[in-house]
């Protein structure tokens, strides 16, 4: 026979199984598995997979603020791995499948700001994990939003709108919040050129009750007025304007107001003395002027060598220690034709473009007469402030109309003379007697604010001892009992600013304004 020819080409060579490779070894089996990435373990696979639910969320809460808003708060889920975060549904009724606002929101508090107003929805949660595995659902919370179907209430009108100008460019304003039905979410602030005229409107919706414009020209006038916003548009009806004048315009004088001064032996007597050697200008001295009694002694041994040096520059008032000795004459004495020009302690005189209008507010007095209508004084003053041709005017007396020092809390027998100032358009008034400082907003009769009233302002920290108040009086603004100090003012055309500095150099008061007339 033929040998069988070869082939040309070799048959394949018989391969093992890639699997395993049994060996049977006295009954045991030994398995010897191939690499892992040839084939993989089935079971390890398995274990990758994370298919394990988190917790269902739990003590969901829920608050709506106002008519367009709820905020929902919860416990955080737990998970073999890690949540990362929630679905949020909202449903139009318990047990009614809801529709998700939210997916995989990452924190455990929500602000749902789709609301409709006076309405109640349903919400749940499902907890979320990196493996797309979903908790069960939680409980279904109710969320009412208030208000109603439509707000169409306006907010309150702000109150208590005051302007300062701390310097050339800004006027800063402060108010009381309004109230609303549902919230109210800012003010409008207008500016305007003028007293009743419609202002531009320089803020929207500003959500807090102080503003700062500092788009101000120097040395100028305008007027502010707000409007309250709510969420649902509505505004309220605007506030009285009120004026603010900035500082730089036109031509000013530098004063220095101060009562309740010289007390022998009294430190703070030179430390305020040395205030006044540092300020231009006139000098208001506002009563009180030697203590204890205003006697001739009392004037060359405490006042004099202290304050004396200022004396030719002074506009001085009488106050109720100088009436101690012999009817004020020590004091007539003293300063002579400053004191009483015509022959009386009331007189007029100008500052710069301000009248000065000095009163005797020791009404009691037999020299003084009274202050009501058909008295000496009442007469003058009527005639003085209705011949007044400048813009501003200040008066100067030395006790208090309204006080938080209780023992002169209320002195209504300077009504008469005080409702001649409102009606002429004084825009200050200048006391001492209480030995603090105070500030008051602008007042008209009954202590009531307004834009037309006048500013009052207590400086009676001069150099004796300090006092402190044992209250608020309604309008009261700023008060200090713990320093002694002065009264800087600046007088302007149409315009002043006040600071209150105290012997340590430090400015605890300040602001500014416009005049009334």
């Amino acid at each position: 026979m033929a040998p069988r020819p070869r082939s040309a080409t070799p048959a394949p060579r018989r391969r093992r199984s890639a699997a395993v490779l049994a060996v049977v070894l006295g009954g045991a089996t030994l398995a010897a598995a191939t690499p892992a990435a040839a084939v993989p373990d089935g079971a390890a696979v398995a274990r990758q997979v994370d298919t394990e639910q988190p917790t269902i969320p739990r003590r969901l809460t829920t608050t709506s603020p106002d008519a367009t808003t709820t905020v929902l708060d919860w416990n955080a889920s737990t998970d073999n791995v890690r949540v990362t975060g929630y679905d949020i549904y909202r449903s139009v009724a318990n047990g009614v499948p809801g529709t998700r606002i939210a997916t995989n929101h990452p924190n455990t508090t929500y602000t749902d700001t789709t609301r409709t107003p006076g309405t109640t929805v349903w919400y749940y949660l499902k907890a979320r994990d990196a493996a797309g595995n979903t908790s069960w659902r939680n409980g279904m919370v109710p969320a009412t939003t208030p208000g109603g179907a439509v707000d169409t209430e306006q907010p309150t009108i702000p109150r208590r709108l005051t302007t300062t100008s701390p310097d050339a460019t800004t006027t800063v304003l402060d108010w009381n919040a309004s109230t609303d039905n549902v919230r109210v979410t800012g003010y409008d602030i207008y500016r305007s050129v003028a007293n009743g005229v419609p202002g531009t409107r320089i803020a929207t919706n500003h959500p807090n009750t102080t503003y700062t414009d500092t788009t101000r020209t120097p040395g100028t006038t305008v007027w502010y007025y707000l409007k309250a916003r709510d969420a649902a548009g509505n505004t309220s009806w605007r506030n009285g304007m009120v004026p603010a004048t900035t500082p730089g315009g036109g031509n000013r004088v530098e004063v220095t107001a101060l009562g309740d001064l010289a007390d022998c032996g009294r430190p703070s007597g030179p430390q305020v003395s040395a205030l006044l050697d540092a300020r231009p200008g006139p000098v208001f001295f506002l009563g009180d002027l030697a203590y204890p009694n205003g006697r001739v002694e009392d004037f060359a041994n405490c006042f004099d060598p202290v304050y004396g040096r200022h004396v030719d520059r002074s506009i001085p008032v009488v106050g109720n220690h100088e009436y101690d000795t012999n009817g004020a004459q020590p004091y007539r004495d003293y300063f002579g034709n400053r004191a009483t020009p015509n022959g009386v302690t009331w007189y007029a005189t100008t500052v710069g473009d301000w009248q000065v209008v000095v009163i005797d507010t020791n009404c009691w007095e037999p020299e003084v007469g009274g202050c009501q209508p058909g008295t000496a004084q009442y007469e003058w003053l009527k005639a003085t402030l209705a011949a007044n041709q400048s813009t501003c005017q200040v008066i100067l007396g030395h006790h208090p109309r309204w006080s938080s020092y209780s023992r002169y809390a209320d002195q209504r027998y300077l009504d008469p003379m005080f409702a001649l100032a409102l009606d002429d358009g004084v825009d200050l008034w200048l006391n001492g007697h209480v030995h603090a400082y105070e500030r008051f907003s602008r007042r008209t009769l009954g202590n009531r604010w307004s834009a037309e009233g006048i500013r009052f302002i207590s400086i009676g920290s001069g150099g004796t001892d300090l006092r402190s108040f044992d209250q608020i009086a309604t309008g009261s603004n700023k008060r200090i009992d713990d320093h002694h100090g002065v009264l800087e003012l600046s007088l302007g055309p149409s315009d002043y600013t006040w600071a209150f500095r105290s012997t340590d150099g430090r400015v605890l008061d300040r602001g500014s304004e416009g005049c009334r007339a």
